[in-house]
This record gives C-alpha cells, structure tokens and sequence, in this order.
C-alpha cells in the first residue's frame, strides 16, 4: 500500500481493524505509524488514546524522524522516560512547551543536571514562572548551587520568595543571599529579623559593610552585629557616633566590663549628657563603684543625678553590714554554747575505781585445789589398793610409780 502511494486507503484499512475482538497490538502500532507519517494531525490524539496496546519505542523513532515534538514528549511520558520528555520541551519549547504539564513531568526527573537545566530554561522562556516551578523541583536541588548560579546571572531576586521559605534550614548561601536582598531593597526590619533567627553567614563582615551605610538603621543593625559578636567597643562607637545612646549603654551593661562602663559614663559627663549618665549609672549599676561615680559627679557638678545611684548603693552597704553583724552575732552564740557544752561533758567525767584489799591470794587457792582427796573429804590415810584380782600396778603405791601401768596376767582370766 504505502509503495503504491495508497496511504489513505491503508489507514481506512488499519482504523476498521481496530474494532476487532481480537485486533493484535500491531495494528496499534502501525496506525501510529502511518498517523505520524501522513496524517499527523491524528497522531496524538491516537497516542492518548491506545498508548496501553501501541509499542511505543517503535513509535518514538518515527516522531523524532518526522520532528513531531509534542506527540514526542506525550510518548517519551507514556514509556516513563522523563529525563528524554524534559530534555526534547527544553529543546523545542515551542512546539512542546506548556507550564503545567513541564511541571508534572520535571517532577518525576532524576537527573539533577536536568533540573539545573530547566532553571536556565525558564530564565528565558518564562522567568516569572521560576518560584512556582521551585516549589516543584526545590527538594531534589541544592539550594547553595542555585543561589550561585542566579547570582553569577543577576537574578537573585526572581528566588527571592523561594529563598525565604527554605531559609529555615539556615544554609549560609541562602541567609547571605536573602540578606544581601534585603539591604538591596532598604527593609531593615526583614535584615533585622533575619540576623536574629538566622546566625549562619559572615556577621563581622557583614557589620563592616553596614558600618558606614548612608542609611542610620542599617548603621543601627552593624552596632548590634558588633555586640552579639561581643566587639563592645566597636559596637558602642558607632552608636555613639550615631547618638543612639541607648543602645551604647545597654552594650556597656552587657559587656560586664567596668572599664568600658566607666569609660561611657566619662563620655556622657563630657558631652554634657546629664540624663545619659543618671541612665547609665541606673543600667549599669552591677558594674560602677560608688566611689568614682561620686568623684565623676563631683568634679562635673552633677551630684543631683548622681544620688539616686549613690542612695542605691549606700542601702546596698548598710544590708550588707547588717547581715554580716547577724551573721557574726549567730555565730559568737554557737561558739559559747559549744564550750558550754564541752565544760558539762569535763566536769561530768568519772575515774576508775580502786581495789582496797588487793588482788587475793592465787597461789594459797591453787595450793588447797590441788589435793583431790582433801577436796573431797577423804582421810588422808587413805591409800589406793595394791591389786586388783591378778593385775598389778607397779611396785609401788600411788599413780606416781617409775614402772607406769604394767598389768600382769597370771594363767589369763
């Protein structure tokens, strides 16, 4: 058919095939085929609707022969080969490009440069669509590259809403992004904010970029950089330099450093700033003695705001001194009663008692307890018998015999 030029004949062929109880899957495929080839305006809309029974890698030759993009990328989506679907959108945007459907297929992409790729991609075909396609494809990227690669283009702010909802997870590209943005766009409080919950970028730089900022509050904001960083002077020079006296004295509270304390309190008694110094004396109390505030009000003729301190500290004294005499008062009272006590305990003492006859006589006891027979009563003539039936116990009387026991037996028993 197709060498005899019989093109609509075979599809009429092919299309009437397609009732069949059992059409096989060729006729699908062929179909498609000769769709592709000499009726395209039909291809797609076959593709959608026997994408199940048509083979189609076979298909997808002859759409990239035929450069039928669209119908390419629905049968690259079909067969689950989205890297190829994205990669021909990115390639023929304009006959294959729509938003939505970019969005579901860049979704199930796996390969990272890919998604790097259509970042650029949407920088020139539709770059106000990049936030809503970050909320896609912002969990497979890493948000330290994309924040590079928008800045080497100057497009930082087109992210600038993305970069704020991921900034919770304090990466130090996108703090420092967001908060170059934020001095761009002069809204101090957003910097403000940002330096607060998020501690991870450059502070003293940062600080030393702000320090001289035609702007007073972001001057205000290197001030506060300097004192979380713990540069007390750097940080109290500057509000100082910019009268924000207030917040050179809490600095100097907090830097619980007497010198600098002492220092800003000079400061103040120069320039004249009566109710700046009473302030600071007030803040600053754990950090001053009462005997060089008095000296400084002296020698200003500043009493008058130097009293509410000096009274502070005199009542401060006078209940430390009371509760000293309590407690040496307490303590001269246990010390008495303890000798008190050890004086009872000596007088109680008893000492050992005395025999008045001695020990008796050991050796006149032990004299009489020897004698077995006069213990007992017996006469002292009494002897033990010589024999006893045929035995004989030695030659002499008594138990103390040389011969010892020596039975004799005469003729047995």
């Amino acid at each position: 058919y197709e060498d005899g030029g019989y093109f609509t004949q075979v599809i009429g062929l092919l299309e009437a095939a397609l009732g069949l109880e059992r059409a096989h899957g060729g006729i699908f495929t062929e179909l498609a085929v000769l769709y592709a080839k000499h009726q395209p305006e039909k291809c797609m809309d076959h593709l959608k609707q026997f994408n199940q029974r048509i083979a189609l890698f076979k298909v997808i030759k002859i759409l990239q022969a035929m450069h039928m993009w669209k119908e390419l990328t629905y049968a690259y989506d079909k067969y689950s080969e989205f890297d190829n679907a994205v990669t021909t959108i990115i390639e023929h945007p304009s006959a294959a490009w729509t938003h939505n459907y970019f969005k579901e297929l860049v979704a199930q992409v796996s390969n990272a440069d890919i998604l790097y790729r259509s970042l650029n991609f949407y920088l020139t075909i539709s770059p106000m669509d990049i936030p809503d396609l970050l909320q896609t494809i912002g969990p497979k990227i890493d948000s330290t590259r994309l924040v590079d690669m928008f800045k080497r283009s100057n497009n930082l702010q087109l992210i600038k809403s993305y970069l704020a909802s991921i900034q919770s997870t304090n990466v130090q590209a996108v703090n420092e992004a967001l908060n170059r943005m934020y001095i761009e766009d002069g809204d101090y409080d957003s910097l403000r904010r940002s330096i607060d919950a998020f501690t991870l970028f450059e502070q003293i730089t940062l600080a030393r970029e702000l320090e001289h900022h035609e702007c007073l509050e972001f001057r205000r904001i290197s001030s506060y950089i300097f004192r979380k960083n713990q540069r007390w002077n750097e940080s109290i020079s500057i509000s100082k330099k910019d009268e924000f006296y207030r917040d050179a004295i809490e600095t100097a509270a907090q830097s619980k450093d007497t010198k600098i304390a002492e220092d800003l309190i000079k400061f103040f008694l120069e320039k004249k700033l009566l109710e700046c110094f009473a302030a600071a004396t007030y803040v600053c109390y754990d950090l001053l003695s009462s005997d060089v505030i008095l000296e400084l009000a002296w020698r200003h003729n500043c009493t008058d705001f130097a009293m509410p301190f000096l009274i502070q500290s005199m009542r401060d004294q006078n209940a430390a001194i009371a509760k000293l005499q309590a407690d040496v008062q307490a303590l001269s009272g246990t010390v008495e009663e303890t000798k008190t006590v050890a004086a009872a305990a000596a007088s109680a003492s008893v000492a050992p008692p005395a025999f008045d006859g001695g020990f008796p006589d050991q050796g006149a006891s032990f004299a009489q307890s020897t004698d077995p027979f006069a213990a007992s009563g017996a006469p002292a003539s009494f002897a033990p018998p010589q024999q006893f039936g045929n035995a004989s116990f030695g030659g002499q009387p008594g138990f103390a015999s040389q011969g010892g026991f020596q039975p004799q037996f005469q003729g047995g028993f």
